[in-house]
């Protein structure tokens, strides 16, 4: 019981299937104590119907706030059981409403004065301590919040958030070279040929990249190093988007627009007028990306006029003085 209680929030599920497990468990020893065939999961069925005489397996399946097919295979085996029945609605013949037989009557009475003990010794029992009497209210308070607001819903979000929070962009640092080698080689093993390989880069991001005034930004995420963009100007007021990484296991969480955006004021704070990159065609995500923050598509032009491009490849630029 210790290890429940120190461990808390944490299994509070497995503990309510515990206490859930041991009350039906209790429940049921007392019908099979006195001699009666009813199990504690036909509980539901059975005080609907003494309810309300008759419901269809629909309107139970609301009201009990469980799946239609729950409730037809609590049915089944009631019908196997021969304590209620299946009629036609006199007023809709496509609807079956399910009632009481004589048997299922009978027992309903049987067990109705075991219900009244089963109240007494549970309200007896919410009496011995001094929060224990507020547990059905805090149980109708805590299904009220799950309905508003799942706990996946809950989770997931302040997964997010932490995220966020724990997300640094920063300038390339030698600390992490090891770690944007890993990154980049991964990345480039994964979507080209290995005989073109940027091996400079790779090897000496220092000297082919920082030291030529370019920038190479990082995402770092806790100590482990998740993405990356580089870029390279062949003059001060052009520069080229060389690579815009993230790691696979990091996608889908707009690491990538965060890089970019980061990269782009940066750049512009510099005095860089125009930000080009030449895309492979395969990469949509990345071309919606860049779209989607002001990039067109363009037709590459050298001195002589329209340059020949691969028609695998996309050029694309972000004009920084509109």
């Amino acid at each position: 019981m210790d290890f429940y209680r120190h461990v808390g929030e944490l299994i509070f599920g497995t503990r309510l299937k515990r206490l859930s497990e041991k009350f039906l468990f209790d429940v049921g020893k007392v019908y099979k104590s006195l001699d009666i065939d009813f199990e504690p999961s036909w509980f539901p069925i059975f005080y609907l119907l003494n309810k309300n005489r008759e419901m269809s397996a629909a309107e139970m399946a609301e009201e009990l706030a469980i799946t239609h097919q729950a409730v037809s295979q609590l049915v089944t085996i009631l019908e196997i059981k021969k304590v209620i029945k299946i009629l036609q609605d006199n007023n809709d013949k496509r609807k079956r409403l399910i009632v009481f037989t004589k048997k299922g009557l009978t027992l309903m009475d049987t067990v109705k004065p075991v219900w009244k003990s089963m109240e007494k010794a549970l309200q007896k029992l919410f009496g011995e301590g001094a929060n224990s009497a507020y547990l059905l209210h805090a149980l109708d308070e805590f299904e009220d919040s799950l309905k508003r607001k799942g706990l996946y819903s809950r989770i997931m979000e302040d997964i997010k958030t932490r995220q966020v929070e724990d997300i640094k962009i920063m300038h390339y640092d030698s600390e992490y070279k090891s770690q944007f080698k890993s990154l980049m080689l991964s990345w480039l093993i994964d979507n080209y040929d290995s005989d073109i390989l940027d091996v400079g880069l790779l090897n000496y991001p220092e000297k082919k990249i920082v030291k030529n005034g370019d920038l190479i930004l990082l995402v770092k995420v806790n100590d482990q190093i998740v993405g990356t963009i580089v870029t390279q100007g062949k003059e001060k007021a052009t520069t080229n988007i060389l690579y815009l990484v993230v790691d696979e296991n990091w996608q889908k969480r707009e690491l990538g627009k965060k890089l970019l955006l980061e990269a782009i004021n940066r750049l512009e704070a510099e005095g860089v007028k125009t930000i080009q990159v030449m895309l492979d065609r395969k990469f949509t995500h990345a071309a919606k990306l860049f779209k989607s923050n002001g990039f067109v598509s363009k037709t590459l032009k050298n001195d002589k006029g329209p340059a020949k491009v691969d028609g695998t490849k996309l050029f694309m630029e972000l004009n920084l003085e509109r």
